[in-house]
């Protein structure tokens, strides 16, 4: 099955980050890329005179039907109910019956947040009081709908999902649920995630550029993407099982990922060793414990990483720090705005260096780790020299429910909470100093607070660069 873009946004997490994450909180993204209305309809499909029907719901018995224009349309055997969020059908006799169908406003949002025409199957088992609370993000649009009356309904609807031809992928974690179809031609693909969070069943609905692949190694798009001008002399590209494609895009603004499979009479780890040895032979300096290699002349560092035949790569830009004192500030916007915490092990650049966190999210102005899940924040590149790290608690925390981070350092990728290299801070009107007196380049910086999450205004690191 061809990979798409979540597949690969979830792998870069893994595969990149795997050699340099913590074990307390460990567990498998990238970004997003909605899709508008207008995208779609000026996507350029064709199709033949009588339609093809790209989706079909079995709980409205409604169908997407692509015309000879290329304009998805709804069709349906009978006239949906007008069903508002937290309004009742006007066929229910009352409160207790359930709703069986989406409602017009439903329908509507749908249209504005996912496309023209596009639907996903309705949730049978919830009620009345649902909530359709779909939006925009600094990931895009999505179609949202949560109930607290309801139970939990994940398997249910993942089922009718899967009834609905959508097939599910490997989340990470045991509450959360995501589904795809590939849609329109196999040019995007429409998700579906489930879960049941804090009383309330959700599900949030997404349409994505499907992730374009290549026959051969993308020189033409790295290049195009970091203004650069790379080869097989200047990077070398990774071969590739017979009859398999380069699946590649661009990740925010920073990162460049590309990934395949290759032929399974190669182990993982000989196929990682060969790639690295690649590198060396083009003047890379190489991490081999980091899966990383950097080129000063090319301004480019790779990340790499092999799991169960696939190996995947991400491209950033690379410039030497200079010698000397530095520090950096993590903030709330540093993080995803949602309810929902960041991907375990996501990828966060700063001071043009990286770095990664678990289960942290922002609210409102303030850092949040997640209780009891080993949510945390460490570095994958070298600081050289930590001299200290400051964390602010929040003002809107209350200190009786206010969970102090730990923090561990070492000169090498940290792997595991050592308590031979745990750092005891100093405490003054909720800012916490954490000392680094050792040579260390690395930190852990993790709530292992079972009863409350940590709520900081802001994470400060002062290190030397040596």
């Amino acid at each position: 099955m061809t990979k798409n873009l979540k597949q690969l946004a979830i792998l870069c997490s893994i595969f990149l980050l795997f050699s340099c994450a913590p074990k307390a909180g460990e567990s498998s993204l990238g970004s997003s890329s909605s899709v508008s209305s207008d995208e779609i309809a000026s996507s350029g499909f064709s199709n033949s005179d009588s339609g093809v029907v790209a989706s079909v719901s079995s709980s409205s018995s409604e169908a997407l039907i692509i015309s000879s224009s290329g304009e998805p349309t709804i069709e349906s055997s009978s006239e949906l109910p007008a069903i508002s969020s937290g309004e009742s059908s006007s066929s229910a006799s009352s409160m207790d019956e359930l709703p069986t169908n989406w409602g017009e406003t439903d329908l509507a949002a749908m249209k504005k947040f996912l496309g023209e025409g596009i639907t996903i199957p309705f949730p049978i088992g919830i009620t009345q009081n649902y909530v359709e609370a779909s939006g925009t993000d600094q990931d895009g649009n999505s179609f949202v709908v949560y109930d607290f009356n309801c139970a939990n309904l994940c398997a249910q609807y993942g089922a009718i999902l899967l009834q609905n031809g959508f097939e599910q992928e490997e989340s990470g974690e045991a509450d959360l649920f995501f589904y795809f179809k590939p849609f329109l031609d196999g040019s995007y693909v429409l998700y579906a995630q489930t879960d049941y969070y804090q009383g309330a069943f959700e599900i949030f609905a997404w349409l994505e550029v499907a992730t374009p692949s290549y026959e051969s190694f993308p020189y033409d798009s790295i290049n195009s993407f970091f203004s650069i001008s790379v080869n097989d002399d200047t990077l070398p590209p990774f071969p590739l099982k017979e009859g398999e494609k380069y699946q590649a895009y661009p990740s925010g603004n920073d990162y460049y990922c590309v990934g395949g499979y290759f032929d399974d009479t190669t182990s993982d780890d000989d196929y990682v060793l060969n790639y690295a040895v690649a590198l060396e032979e083009k003047g890379y300096v190489v991490d081999l414990n980091a899966c990383s290699a950097k080129s000063e002349t090319i301004g480019l560092k790779v990340e790499f990483m092999a799991t169960e035949g696939y190996f995947f790569m991400q491209l950033s830009r690379y410039q030497a720090p200079a010698k000397g004192d530095y520090s950096l500030t993590f903030a709330a916007s540093d993080f995803p705005k949602t309810h929902e915490y960041g991907e375990p092990n996501a990828p966060l650049g700063k001071n043009g260096l990286s770095f990664a966190y678990s289960y942290i999210m922002m609210v409102d102005t303030y850092i949040q780790f997640k209780k009891n899940s080993g949510a945390c924040l460490y570095n994958c590149d070298s600081l050289g020299s930590i001299a200290s790290i400051v964390v602010t608690m929040s003002n809107s925390a209350n200190p009786s429910y206010y969970s102090p981070l730990s923090l561990y350092v070492s000169d090498s990728k940290i792997m595991e909470t050592d308590p031979s290299k745990k750092v005891e801070p100093s405490s003054n009107n909720g800012v916490y100093t954490y000392n680094v007196t050792t040579k260390s380049g690395y930190f852990l910086l993790i709530n292992e607070g079972e009863q409350f999450a940590s709520k900081n205004d802001s994470v400060v690191v002062s290190y030397t660069m040596d």
